[in-house]
């Protein structure tokens, strides 16, 4: 499978933001070595797919309406800088390899695992109520289920991903 590199230009048939040999290279970086070239192909055109799954929440508009991917877009302002039209923002590029080294990980993007540093304690009073708490672990701290690649996404939709509630 050959990938098809969407550049900012709106390629006909784009499957990835990112080459093989880029994310390979990024893997490695990160002490991860990606040795299979089609594998590394299915983990970038999954994680491109699963970026475009939050297309209604992403910020700017689709360049064009036939466009095989949701970047690039127009209207783009990301971290206090604009995108123009016919740019593929890095945030977009590193979120996709983010999700891609997940998906080497194992972990499935549609459904994260419970964070295994967070272990609930339940207390009873005796014929009052149940209190369970989450904890962390022995010193306490808590680590974030977030990913890379969550946080990398937050940053590429409208309010950062929240949802604003308004009151009527």
């Amino acid at each position: 499978m050959a990938l098809v590199i969407e550049d900012g230009s709106q390629v006909t048939s784009a499957d990835s933001y990112v080459s093989r040999a880029d994310y390979i290279a990024y893997a490695l970086t990160l002490g991860t070595v990606i040795t299979d070239d089609v594998t590394a192909d299915n983990q970038l055109v999954k994680a491109a797919e699963y970026i475009g799954r939050h297309e209604d929440n992403l910020k700017g508009e689709r360049g064009t309406r036939d466009q095989a991917l949701s970047f690039p877009r127009s209207g783009l302002y990301i971290d206090g800088w604009n995108w123009t039209s016919v740019e593929i923002p890095r945030q977009v590029i590193l979120c996709q390899q983010a999700f891609a080294l997940d998906i080497n990980a194992g972990i499935d993007l549609y459904n994260r695992p419970q964070n295994p540093n967070m272990i609930a304690k339940s207390k009873r009073v005796e014929g009052a109520v149940t209190i369970a708490y989450a904890v962390g672990d022995s010193t306490g701290q808590k680590l974030s289920q977030t990913s890379t690649g969550d946080a990398l996404l937050a940053s590429l939709l409208n309010n950062n991903g929240l949802t604003v509630l308004t009151r009527s």
